[in-house]
């Protein structure tokens, strides 16, 4: 099973360990609403017919230029 690497909030993007990506399609808050990347705790994404619940508590922010 792959795993999640690294997350681009601004682009919508999970990148998984073995070079793919895939889209995010919902980010949602501590309370399970929907809301904007910046202030999601986890999201999913959808990778062909998977689905994946992402805990961005597990991600390091950083600035990419």
């Amino acid at each position: 099973m792959k795993d999640v690497e690294a997350i681009n909030r601004e682009k919508g993007i999970a990148l998984f360990d073995d070079g793919t990506c895939c889209y995010i399609d919902d980010w949602y808050d501590d309370s399970g609403d929907t809301c904007v990347p910046e202030d999601a705790t986890f999201c999913v994404a959808r990778d062909g017919f998977d689905y994946w619940s992402i805990d961005l508590s597990k991600f390091e922010r950083t600035v990419t230029q």
